[in-house]
């Protein structure tokens, strides 16, 4: 993208890992007559919190690199109660020749996003779900550091969710440190065009039954 009398760069690389410490997600197709299952193999998700990797108790399914890791049973009669760990990488390089267009003595400047971020979702049973996530993220060579630039190694999430049936519908509940966004997002959001996104210390409650869905929740941003 040029704009006059300067130039800005952005460049940006999102890299979503399938298991703690580790770099590399990859999906690939099941051989032979398996390929039927391999659309009930799990994806990645952008909140992570939502993914279900209940689906790999089935051996035929952990086609992908350190699936032992995305799915630790911890029942041998319950395949929904699991044990799963993960990580998120996004690098991302900036580099401004001409701040403001230019005007006042701003300078040029280029540095590197970096955000990582991993986590833990414990699954006891199909109802109930644990999750933890950390991240450190930085902004190396940068010259003015903002809040939404930089908050290295803190807690991004922790909370506990409930899912069950509830008057021909389907209740969701969820306490605790939580990313969440809602309606357009210009009051509630994820903020992911920031390298911090933004969490919230929360209540959400919702209960759903097609074509309807009904949502409550009270919130605090995290600073």
């Amino acid at each position: 993208m040029i704009r006059a009398p300067g130039w800005h760069l952005v460049g940006v690389v999102s890299l979503v890992a399938v298991s703690a410490f580790a770099s590399v997600a990859c999906a690939q197709g099941l051989e032979g007559a398996a390929e039927t299952d391999a659309a009930s193999r799990p994806k990645i998700k952008f909140n992570r919190w939502q993914e279900d990797w209940s689906a790999l108790a089935d051996p035929r399914l952990r086609t992908g690199f350190l699936d032992q890791l995305k799915y630790i049973p911890l029942s041998a009669s319950n395949p929904a109660s699991y044990i799963s760990f993960g990580l998120t990488v996004r690098e991302r390089f900036e580099s401004n020749n001409a701040p403001f267009f230019g005007t006042g003595n701003n300078q040029g400047d280029s540095y590197l996003l970096d955000r990582v971020q991993s986590h833990v979702d414990i699954r006891p049973n199909a109802n109930w779900q644990i999750f933890v996530q950390l991240e450190d993220v930085r902004a190396p060579w940068k010259t003015v550091i903002t809040p939404v630039d930089e908050n290295p190694l803190d807690l991004r999430q922790a909370f506990i969710a409930y899912v069950d049936s509830f008057w021909d519908g389907t209740l969701k509940a969820r306490v605790g440190r939580q990313e969440m966004a809602f309606d357009l997002q210009r009051f509630v959001s994820i903020r992911d065009g920031p390298n911090v996104q933004q969490a919230y210390d929360a209540v959400w409650l919702d209960w759903e039954r097609d074509p309807w869905r009904f949502i409550t929740f009270w919130s605090q941003p995290v600073q």
